[in-house]
């Protein structure tokens, strides 16, 4: 019993030099997975595979829209497009006092909203609908973050 704690011992305190660090089994010794920043999560590629830590979503800030005046804008992610799986757009009004999904569903107008994974310039279009529920004043203000677009990766 006393040789595993001394075993245990020396693991700890030759590999584990940062607190967060993690002990896994490399390919035939135990080695060090450093802790990482905040947001990150730990990712195993099956078995046979050493986990890594991978970012599970990004989320950008829209920035700038005035809704009323321009029916769309693109918003940079600088992420590689196959391995986005999920997104998700809010809207903010100019007074902050309410939030929406881009594809709000109004009663009087229809749907509010669409998005688009663009290749081209990896962004995402955002587009609100014409003369619908964020095409007026109450999305018109400059200088002002419009919300945020979430973006869920594998």
């Amino acid at each position: 019993m006393r040789i595993m704690q001394i075993i245990t011992d020396y693991i700890a305190k030759s590999l584990l030099t940062t607190q967060g660090d993690m002990l896994v089994r490399g390919a035939s010794i135990p080695e060090r997975l450093v802790a990482v920043a905040l947001g990150q999560v730990l990712k195993s590629d099956g078995v046979g595979k050493e986990p890594e830590w991978a970012v599970d979503r990004k989320t950008v800030d829209i920035g700038d829209w005035n809704m009323d005046a321009d029916a769309e804008k693109a918003i940079p992610h600088g992420l590689i497009r196959g391995d986005i799986r999920a997104v998700s757009v809010i809207i903010r009004n100019d007074n902050n006092t309410d939030t929406y999904p881009l594809y709000y569903f109004d009663a009087g107008t229809g749907l509010s909203g669409t998005y688009k994974i663009r290749d081209s310039d990896d962004s995402v279009l955002v587009s609100r609908t014409a003369a619908g529920f964020f095409d007026g004043a109450a999305f018109d203000a400059t200088s002002y973050n419009r919300g945020w677009i979430t973006l869920w990766l594998v």
